[in-house]
């Protein structure tokens, strides 16, 4: 800038000349300097001499005097931007005072609202995703139980128990046919069944299925004629055989069974078509003690639930083979 008055050449923001003073063009700016009163005169400015006092500084300074009033006037009113001055001194003034630039908030904002698109739309993906699954078709529980292969309810292949299977096969020989245990085992009883008062003339095998039921599997006739007891073991085992016999019988509940074994005296007992119910646990066959007519004393050890207890039985020969003919405690 060039000062009118002595053409100076000086920087732009200052006000007045620093060669002599005069006050420099007003230059059009965003902010003004306030303005610094001041005694002392700007730089530049000739002294005055002794006794004389400069007019052009006088007037300057008075003009100082009434801006700064009228700005301080409108800063109190209306706090109005603060317009920025020169200092008094030009020389020592700094250039006029640029307000900082601000800060673009564009690419913040921006970025935000991108950041928020991105949320709604993972959002909506999201929704999308758990809608097709809420609503995509399922089987029916009905539909599922058609298409299943129909499950077949298997109804047992046997018997509860060997026993039962015998005496349901017993039925196409005779109703009074009568059993004996010949062979047992824990999956299979083989028992020699004939007519009462007579020799047994049948083996029938009964077996155990997987699924615990019993049902028979062989059935074979006797092919020897005669007692079968006397054809196939000797007199003590016969003797034998036919107290186990009985008790087995007494022990299944089988009353009637084990009094086909029986004659008198001991067949006119209640105690020859006994039942356990439940109560005889287990025997043990002992010893057998042949006497001088033919007969024998079985010795057995009996368990029932309230305790073991030891009986002996009196087995006779009859036509019909050995029978018990009494009992006693030993």
């Amino acid at each position: 800038m060039q000062c009118p008055n002595c053409g100076s050449v000086h920087e732009s923001g200052h006000g007045f000349c620093g060669t002599c003073g005069a006050q420099l063009p007003a230059e059009t700016t965003e902010t003004e300097v306030m303005p610094v009163v001041t005694d002392t005169p700007p730089a530049g400015t000739p002294a005055p001499e002794s006794g004389e006092v400069s007019s052009s500084y006088e007037e300057q300074y008075a003009r100082y005097q009434q801006e700064y009033a009228a700005w301080q006037a409108g800063q109190a009113n209306s706090q109005a931007e603060v317009p920025q001055y020169p200092a008094a001194h030009p020389a020592s003034a700094a250039s006029a005072a640029v307000p900082p630039k601000k800060k673009s908030k564009t690419g913040l904002i921006v970025g935000l609202v991108l950041g928020g698109l991105l949320i709604i739309g993972l959002a909506i993906a999201a929704l999308a995703v758990l809608g097709v699954l809420s609503f995509a078709p399922t089987q029916s529980s009905e539909s599922q139980i058609t298409e299943e292969s129909p499950v077949e309810v298997l109804e047992p292949a046997g018997f509860a128990s060997a026993q039962e299977a015998l005496d349901a096969t017993l039925a196409d020989y005779g109703s009074d046919w009568v059993s004996k245990v010949y062979e047992e085992t824990d999956t299979s009883v083989t028992y020699w069944v004939g007519p009462p008062s007579s020799e047994y003339e049948s083996a029938i095998t009964v077996s155990r299925a997987a699924d615990g039921t019993w049902s028979v599997t062989a059935q074979e006739p006797l092919d020897f004629a005669g007692d079968v007891i006397g054809e196939m073991s000797s007199p003590e085992e016969q003797a034998m055989d036919v107290v186990d016999a009985h008790l087995m019988a007494v022990k299944e509940n089988r009353g009637m069974d084990a009094h086909e074994l029986t004659v008198d005296p001991f067949a006119s007992d209640s105690a020859s078509a006994g039942e356990a119910n439940g109560e005889f646990t287990g025997f043990t066959i002992e010893e057998a003690k042949q006497q001088s007519d033919g007969s024998f004393w079985v010795k057995t050890t009996q368990v029932w639930t309230w305790g073991s207890e030891k009986w002996q039985y009196w087995v006779v020969p009859t036509e019909a083979g050995y029978r018990i003919a009494d009992m006693k405690e030993w």
